[in-house]
């Protein structure tokens, strides 16, 4: 019998499910940046006192939380796909036929996202 191997890092096991968080992941930190944002724009005078209250309110707190945990995993399953999609290919010998775009495209991605070179 065949065993199948698990991904142990990645957030589910379907990409679809995958794919409903990073939008959602999106549109929680689209709104909590428009919000911060219009706070910030619609405010006449801010000091220390008008911040406190904003950032310690009940509603603040909430949301501060959600953004976080959302940018937790909205990069958390950006860079897995990230890493299994293009950093894999570069490695494995197993370059599928695809245009020289793809690859250099997963090789500058790589690039950043590791300290020594391209996916070492």
């Amino acid at each position: 019998m065949v065993k199948q191997v698990s991904q142990v890092m990645a957030l589910s096991n379907s990409g679809l499910s995958d794919w409903v968080v990073q939008r959602a992941t999106a549109v929680i930190l689209t709104a909590y940046f428009t919000w911060v944002m219009a706070f910030f724009l619609l405010t006449p005078s801010i000091d220390y006192a008008v911040l406190t209250g904003f950032f310690a309110s009940p509603a603040m707190k909430i949301a501060g939380t959600l953004a976080v945990l959302s940018t937790v995993a909205h990069a958390w399953i950006g860079l897995w796909t990230i890493g299994t999609d293009y950093c894999v290919l570069l490695t494995s010998g197993n370059t599928p036929p695809q245009s020289g775009l793809h690859i250099r495209r997963g090789a500058f991605w790589c690039y950043l996202f590791t300290s020594s070179g391209p996916c070492a």
